[in-house]
């Protein structure tokens, strides 16, 4: 008996003492991401059945909202929250008073100005940190005050023929009050990883209509499943990227004691691997966001073909197709959704010309200047268009049997998982040199050879077409999504959100 319980109590004692190896991990700023992500689960549960819509009125649940968020935004960024309500009080005043006809393109503009100045203070005082400050929510909340300026335009400064079924959806015939404004601007739910929704399905969440208009003769939806799974599915992550994170540390992929004792295949492998395990710092993040929003309430989609209800409206990212992707465009489709659909929206829709080159300016800008991201941006557009090329010419080929079409999809999901990893170390280590240097140490081969499938299919792509979805993809996508993205910095900040999936800030 004393054998066993002096088992159980040093077991305890080492648990503890791993806990608090943990936790010495984390700077302070992290654990109180951290801590505020947990507390919103106590709060999600009260928004939810305490402050239904039933019970209370619009006005409470957009006060309780922004109350919480002014709270976490005051623990987590002091002073520099206010730079935070200053761009978002300022972009109301613009949305309120100037002509609706122009007014999205000067809250453009300014909002995007303040966060550049941000991305670039930061960058000249504190180059190449992870600490989280006010650019990574400040990220999110361009993405919010654009989509209201968007939708302002929409609803009184443009010809309701001229209007797609979305925007005509999403259109405003007027500006919404300031509590409405700043509830959905600063709402605790969303505020510190996000992601980001239109004013409309935010204002569908406060009012009880977005259970109703998916079917109104059913009882209200439980989230309690999907919010389980992506909890523990965040836990997992977590617990992952404390196991392999010391043994694989991207700066690894540059040290030249470790280049010059290793082999090319297995610092291939390596480089693959210290990506896989820093995205699961971010998907800790994305997906306890997305759990938290679900508790109370955000991100019903309505149900499937058994009647099951879906909670996949405020998605961040699809952790198994971005991480066994078979072609690069599943891999953009299922990375920083939210900010994908965002520069979808609010600029391949609407621009007539250089659709391509606008969305390439805006999401470069809206990351920051960091020159490993323009690495990776560009390289990242040579090797979807080879791999783009290459499936057009060989995929139907091997759909002739079962066994051939599985063939394919294994040797593409690891040729597409090692290119994944060769393009994303500059965006990580955010130096261009030490990116370049990266890519020497690899022989450029991720480069030569989508060079050499260009010019050996050149010419083939425009006689035969592929018919998949895969030939849809443009410039935006890579943008939109990716790794390209820092985000999540997005929507996300730095712990265990570095500031964008695959970056710091």
């Amino acid at each position: 008996m004393i054998n066993i319980t002096s088992h159980f109590t040093m077991e305890a004692k080492e648990n503890t003492t791993f806990l608090r190896s943990v936790l010495a991990t984390f700077p302070t700023d992290q654990l109180i991401f951290v801590s505020c992500l947990l507390l919103c689960y106590p709060l999600g549960i009260f928004y939810r059945y305490v402050l239904n819509p039933k019970r209370v009125s619009s006005t409470v649940r957009h006060v309780v909202g922004l109350f919480w968020g002014i709270m976490f935004g005051w623990i987590s960024f002091k002073w520099q929250f206010f730079i935070i309500i200053g761009m978002a009080f300022s972009c109301y005043v613009l949305i309120s008073f100037l002509n609706p006809k122009f007014v999205h393109r000067y809250v453009f503009a300014f909002s995007l100005l303040v966060l550049s100045v941000g991305h670039l203070c930061r960058q000249l005082t504190d180059y190449g940190s992870y600490k989280m400050d006010f650019t990574g929510p400040l990220m999110i909340i361009v993405q919010r005050v654009t989509y209201i300026s968007l939708s302002v335009h929409d609803g009184q400064g443009r010809d309701e023929k001229d209007l797609s079924a979305e925007q005509k959806k999403e259109q405003l015939k007027k500006v919404p009050s300031l509590l409405e404004y700043f509830g959905y601007i600063l709402h605790y739910s969303t505020l510190l990883a996000g992601p980001a929704c239109t004013y409309r399905k935010y204002k569908d969440f406060i009012d009880g209509r977005h259970f109703i208009e998916k079917d109104s003769k059913r009882k209200e939806p439980s989230s309690l499943v999907p919010v389980i799974e992506k909890s523990l599915t965040s836990l997992a992550c977590l617990v992952i990227y404390f196991k392999f994170a010391p043994s694989f540390s991207p700066i690894l992929n540059t040290d030249e004691e470790f280049i010059a004792t290793h082999s090319f295949l297995w610092r291939l492998m390596f480089a693959w691997f210290s990506m896989v395990t820093l995205r699961m710092r971010y998907y800790f993040a994305f997906k306890g966001a997305e759990a938290v929003n679900n508790l109370v309430g955000l991100g019903f989609s309505g149900y499937d073909e058994k009647g099951q209800p879906l909670w996949n409206g405020m998605l961040h990212a699809n952790i198994l197709k971005v991480e066994f992707p078979l072609n690069m465009k599943m891999i953009f489709d299922n990375w920083n959704i939210s900010t994908g659909s965002w520069l979808r929206r609010c600029v391949y829709d609407r621009v007539t010309k250089h659709r391509t080159l606008a969305v390439f300016a805006l999401s470069a800008a809206w990351h920051g200047f960091y020159g490993g991201y323009y690495l990776t941006f560009t390289s990242a557009q040579l090797c979807l268009e080879a791999a783009r090329a290459f499936r057009r010419s060989w995929r139907e080929k091997f759909q002739k049997t079962v066994i051939l079409s599985r063939v394919y999809d294994v040797i593409t999901c690891l040729i597409t998982a090692m290119i994944l990893g060769y393009l994303t170390v500059p965006f990580v280590l955010l130096d261009p040199w030490q990116g370049l240097r990266f890519w020497r140490s690899m022989y450029f081969f991720g480069h030569i050879i989508s060079i050499m499938v260009l010019l050996l299919h050149r010419g083939k792509g425009s006689r035969n077409k592929s018919k998949t979805s895969d030939t849809t993809t443009t410039t935006q996508e890579i943008m939109q999504n990716g790794l390209i993205k820092s985000s999540a910095r997005e929507e996300n900040n730095g712990l265990i959100i570095g500031q964008d999936a695959t970056c710091p800030h």
